[in-house]
């Protein structure tokens, strides 16, 4: 019995120290990420001060999280000085081309359109005051300003390829385009559809698809067949996400690429470019992202720049329940600590600035250090995987510059 007794004894206690143990491993970069870095007064720049070159044809801001308060404020103080300084006229955001359709009307200043109710996006993150407030200013600019000077908005994702759908079927409908009733039932059935689609399902739409496209003919406007097109584009891109074997992400950033260079041949104008860190940087270990694509394309012409905390609560959907919390990270982001020694708590940095000679600074830009990385999609096992939300980059391989702040709150989303 005394020896039951010491081996229940000897389990608690190693029992003990093993939960010990991994909490400090969870921990420890908590109590070593936030030392002050050399020099580093000596790169960061104020958020008002931020400035690009010239030249530069895209301009990319990626944000850490979707569900940060902050990175969707820091949209509208860089778009208000690129309209007015560098002459942007394209905003392109991480939604489909059809869902920002209506949006795109309504900055044009379209009177019909007067509630924001009426904005069909898939993500409720874009449905915060800030993201209203970003586009009544994009209105307010081109109701005042000639049609020269205009600013569209543009969606370059295909995940919901439902609202284009719909306003194809639209399109025809009030034009009287005649479509083969079977094929309006199979197209009609997608709009509504919210389970995976199977590889023959996939391939009967496409047929649909590309028979309505044969009754559309090639009577309409320039303006009106480059819409459509990107409308059909993105309708069959998502099909083809089920028929490929490849992987998702892979197909996704691809395609969002084929977009965006679509979207600036048909709107040859400087481009801001809204979407989180992973698809907007320059390079990633595990498959080539849209940023890649578009940095081979345009060169010196891209310019990313990335987005981070040091700790903050982040507005996400929960998986397990299905519904949104504000959940709180710490990303032991070293350089986001640095954000506390600058005025408000924030700061930009241009990467590419760096003098090499600063062996600090370059030491955490050059080498595996933390960021937050965090999609749409929350576990609670997240937190005991710190790479899942906190991977290890390397800055000057990813973004040419980057917005740190210390610590930030989650979005509020409206009804």
């Amino acid at each position: 019995m005394k020896i039951f007794k010491r081996i229940i004894k000897y389990f608690l206690v190693l029992t003990t120290l093993s939960i010990l143990l991994f909490i400090i491993f969870l921990n420890y970069e908590k109590f070593t990420s936030d030392t002050r870095i050399g020099n580093i007064e000596k790169y960061g720049e104020s958020l008002e001060d931020i400035s690009v070159s010239g030249e530069n044809k895209i301009l990319a801001i990626g944000e850490g999280t979707h569900g940060t308060k902050e990175f969707q404020e820091i949209k509208l103080k860089i778009l208000k000085k690129m309209v007015n300084e560098n002459n942007y006229r394209n905003i392109l955001i991480e939604a489909g081309y059809g869902e920002t359709k209506l949006i795109n009307d309504y900055v044009s200043g379209n009177k019909n359109i007067k509630d924001f109710k009426n904005f069909q996006l898939q993500y409720p993150v874009y449905n915060t005051k800030q993201m209203r407030e970003m586009l009544n200013w994009i209105r307010d600019w081109n109701i005042t300003h000639s049609k020269d000077s205009r600013i569209n908005v543009f969606g370059f994702d295909m995940q919901n390829p439902n609202a284009s759908l719909s306003n194809i079927l639209e399109y025809c409908d009030k034009n009287k385009i005649k479509i083969n009733e079977q094929d309006k039932k199979i197209l009609n059935n997608l709009i509504h559809n919210k389970e995976p689609i199977s590889k023959k399902k996939a391939r009967s739409i496409l047929k649909s698809l590309s028979s309505v496209k044969k009754a559309l003919g090639d009577e309409e406007s320039k303006n009106q067949k480059e819409s459509l097109d990107m409308e059909f584009n993105e309708v069959e891109q998502a099909m083809q996400t089920w028929l490929s074997d490849k992987e998702y992400n892979l197909l996704r950033d691809q395609f969002m690429y084929e977009n965006i260079k679509q979207i600036i041949k048909n709107n040859d104008n400087k481009t801001l470019l809204f979407g989180h860190n992973e698809h907007i940087a320059k390079k990633n270990k595990d498959y080539k992202v849209m940023g890649e694509y578009l940095k081979s394309q345009f060169g010196e012409k891209y310019f990313a720049i990335g987005t981070s905390f040091y700790k903050g609560s982040v507005n996400i959907k929960i998986m397990s329940e299905n519904k949104r919390k504000d959940i709180s990270f710490n990303s032991t982001d070293p350089m986001a600590a640095q954000a506390k020694y600058f005025p408000k708590k924030s700061y930009y940095i241009n990467i590419l600035n760096v003098n090499n000679r600063d062996e600090e600074i370059n030491n955490v830009i050059g080498n595996n250090n933390r960021i937050i990385s965090v999609g749409e999609g929350y576990s609670s096992f997240m937190k005991l995987l710190p790479d899942s939300y906190r991977p290890k980059v390397i800055l000057k391989d990813k973004y040419d510059g980057m917005i740190y702040f210390y610590e930030t709150n989650p979005i509020k989303i409206l009804e």
